[in-house]
């Protein structure tokens, strides 16, 4: 003899498909316990108790396959209704939602989008006709300006110190090589458009040139203290001039990007560690950190160098990006960003799509 359990969550279950239909609610339910079929009932009893058409129901999900899913899932549930002989007004109800399927809401986030933006197209300044470019034509599309703007940019007479800089720095612009370049930023900026605002605005100053005096100051404070020692053989000692020497001909390089090249490359292993002896030194631990402070001021040169580079960039790019979404935009060959920037654009905006869409969805 079998029984039939009651679920631990009957009340929310019932709370979700026709307890609560005039409220909102968070559901949070793990895999595969339901999610989609209370959502399924959800719909049948706002259509059937609630004498909603399912025209005015938004039911949105984030993928396609699972959008195609709901609505199949929908339709045969209508259908197994009106198989239960309901009474007329149920059977008509159940009928119309049946007629209203395949137009109705039922979509991903973004095919919510081109909804709102199909019935208002020119409050945001969209053509009569949009196209959506699927991940391989955007991708296609991206490579294509981004040629572009690297042909624009070596063509560029103001922004050869900003190259060479870049040049001497590391900095890739683009590369096969599994490196992080400019290109990646462009992807990211690719991918978040409108929110570049701040960053392509700036009105960036020509480069400033590079100050070394710090570094010259922490390298004769390094001369001075390795005075202080008396075993020329300590590894600490052999360590000062090593570093003593690699930023004398740094320095002495008359070529400033030859020298920002030189300080990039080498900076980093200008450090002390715990290398020298204390019965070699007056004070090895100031040794070692006069050592250290050598490396720290050749690390904030090429830092500071690195930062005026990179935003000097970052506005560039911003501001091709920001140029390629309007072409986009006004030619109606959108991305599936673009779609959620122009609908939010548009109910942000326009008190008409706003109480239009308040009206329809009920």
């Amino acid at each position: 003899m079998s029984t039939t359990r009651t679920p631990v969550d009957a009340d929310a279950r019932t709370l979700i498909e026709r307890g609560g239909l005039d409220q909102t609610l968070f559901v949070e339910a793990g895999a595969g316990t339901g999610k989609t079929h209370e959502l399924v009932e959800r719909v049948l009893h706002l259509v059937v108790d609630g004498g909603i058409a399912l025209s005015a129901i938004a039911a949105i999900t984030f993928t396609e396959a699972a959008a195609a899913e709901l609505r199949d899932r929908i339709r045969e549930r209508l259908e197994r209704r009106l198989a239960e002989h309901p009474a007329d007004a149920e059977r008509m109800a159940c009928q119309q939602a049946l007629d209203d399927v395949d137009e109705a809401a039922i979509t991903t986030l973004h095919g919510f989008a081109l909804r709102i933006l199909g019935e208002q197209p020119l409050e945001v300044g969209l053509p009569p006709r949009v196209e959506i470019q699927d991940e391989v034509a955007s991708q296609l599309a991206f490579q294509d300006r981004w040629r572009r703007f690297v042909d624009d940019l070596y063509a560029d007479a103001d922004a050869e110190d900003l190259v060479l800089r870049a040049w001497a720095l590391g900095i890739e612009i683009d590369s096969r090589r599994r490196v992080v370049t400019l290109k990646d930023v462009a992807e990211v900026f690719e991918d978040s458009w409108d929110r570049l605002d701040a960053v392509a605005a700036v009105d960036h100053p020509p480069l400033p040139p590079l100050d070394v005096k710090p570094l010259e100051r922490a390298a004769a404070a390094l001369e001075v203290v390795a005075d202080g020692c008396r075993e020329p053989a300590d590894k600490l000692r052999i360590r000062c001039a090593d570093v003593s020497a690699a930023v004398a001909a740094a320095l002495a390089e008359a070529d400033p990007l030859r020298r920002l090249q030189l300080l990039a490359r080498n900076h980093e292993s200008w450090r002390a560690g715990v290398s020298g002896q204390q019965k070699h030194w007056d004070d090895v631990v100031s040794a070692r950190a006069a050592v250290d402070a050598v490396g720290a001021a050749a690390a904030e040169l090429v830092g500071r160098a690195t930062d005026d580079v990179l935003r000097r960039f970052a506005t560039r790019i911003a501001r091709a990006t920001r140029a390629a979404a309007e072409l986009r935009r006004a030619e109606g060959q959108l991305v599936f960003h673009d779609l959620l920037v122009l609908a939010r654009r548009l109910v942000r905006t326009s008190a008409e799509a706003r109480a239009a869409l308040h009206e329809r969805y009920q």
